[in-house]
């Protein structure tokens, strides 16, 4: 066969897999990126539970079951980046 033709058809297939592996990178980093999104959204619900928990007054947290000192591990429990920062604890 000739010399460029073969050259042509390997520096083909070279690109096609470039491309591909690109597409493959690209495809975590994007996943990656939606896994932060979601636990940063549910880190802000936390807090603005905490921030809200916080406004009332010991007698109203009585009412509804918690001690003031439970408020933030009451509305991190669901939170996975809370669970980290236990491991690391």
């Amino acid at each position: 066969m000739n010399k460029p033709f073969e050259q042509l058809k390997l520096s083909s297939v070279l690109r096609s897999l470039q491309a591909s592996q690109n597409i493959r990178v690209a495809t975590k980093l994007i996943n990656k990126l939606d896994d932060y999104a979601e636990q940063y959204a549910e880190y802000r619900l936390s807090k603005k539970a905490i921030r809200e928990l916080g406004e009332l007054d010991n007698r109203m947290l009585k009412d509804i079951g918690i001690d003031r000192a439970d408020v933030t591990r009451i509305a991190m429990a669901d939170n996975p980046r809370c669970e980290l920062e236990k491991d690391k604890g």
